[in-house]
């Protein structure tokens, strides 16, 4: 059974140095789960492109899969939860120092999901549970990047037992098979693959995910990372049947860009303009159709 303290470790990455210009034919941007709220802003990015190509590259793992693939050459753009980049800025500052934050878009919530045989109802129900077998989709995901930080926060979660699934429906259906507690995922409200476990599953329920020790966690400004909050109830089938104040942390998505993409000519110039262009007018677009 991995432990969740290996994550610190798995996030460093064996991130490669510079790009070479000649090797980035296209200003790619690194989203998410084609059915996810980051896809969403990768596909409003690029449609906004004039002079510039690119195309979306999706189900890479999570945030830091991105930042991964990125320093590997796959692309300029990078969507992420800034909690990831926390961690990239304090395991590889050298790699982390290669990127601009050009954005913000929606707020993404902590989605932890529990059987409603579980017993469980706050996230402090498993700590130190080492029968929960958290499911955290991938080693690589928001939700594994988000519970790391916890961990660093309070040590009492690093014997909570942790699994991973693969990805968001087969966790979903671990959990509502009994295999796990529950799973853990950072989204926004509302995508389309929260709404398919919201239909498909008649036992999951979203509990609370509101351990204080969060609030000591911050950004590398020294803000606070999250937000807590009592998300809308935008689960109309099944997991927000129960109760609809249900607390958890919130935190806003960024778009970075990587600058090793970026030549140091005319050109280079121009192409930064038009990505920042595009990615203020994508992230607006977002922020309206997930409030």
């Amino acid at each position: 059974m991995k432990k969740i303290y290996q994550l610190i470790i798995i996030c460093t990455f064996a991130l490669s140095g510079s790009i070479a210009l000649a090797d980035i034919p296209k200003y790619n941007v690194c989203s998410g789960a084609e059915d996810g709220t980051y896809a969403d802003l990768g596909k409003e990015i690029l449609k906004r492109y004039k002079t510039i190509k690119g195309e979306n590259v999706f189900d890479l793992g999570g945030s830091m899969a991105n930042f991964e693939a990125s320093a590997n050459g796959e692309c300029a753009i990078v969507i992420a939860q800034p909690d990831a980049f926390s961690i990239l800025r304090s395991t590889r500052k050298s790699e982390a120092s290669n990127y601009i934050r050009l954005g913000q878009a929606h707020k993404e919530f902590v989605h932890l999901i529990c059987s409603t045989e579980s017993g469980v109802e706050n996230v402090t129900d498993i700590e130190g549970d080492e029968n929960a077998f958290l499911d955290l989709i991938s080693e690589e995901s928001g939700g594994a990047v988000t519970w790391a930080n916890l961990v660093l926060e309070d040590a009492g979660y690093k014997t909570t037992s942790v699994v991973y699934g693969d990805d968001l429906y087969t966790a979903a259906s671990n959990v509502s098979s009994g295999d796990s507690k529950c799973f853990l995922s950072v989204s926004g409200l509302g995508s389309d693959a929260m709404h398919d476990i919201d239909r498909d599953f008649d036992n999951l329920t979203m509990v609370k995910f509101n351990d204080k020790d969060a609030n000591d966690a911050v950004d590398t400004k020294g803000k606070a990372l999250y937000e807590f909050v009592e998300p809308t109830h935008v689960y109309k089938v099944q997991l927000q049947n129960y109760f609809w104040d249900r607390e958890t942390v919130s935190m806003q998505a960024a778009i970075y860009l990587n600058k090793e993409y970026l030549s140091k000519d005319k050109a280079g110039k121009i192409a930064r303009k038009e990505i920042t262009k595009s990615i203020v007018r994508a992230a607006k677009e977002i922020k309206q159709r997930y409030k």
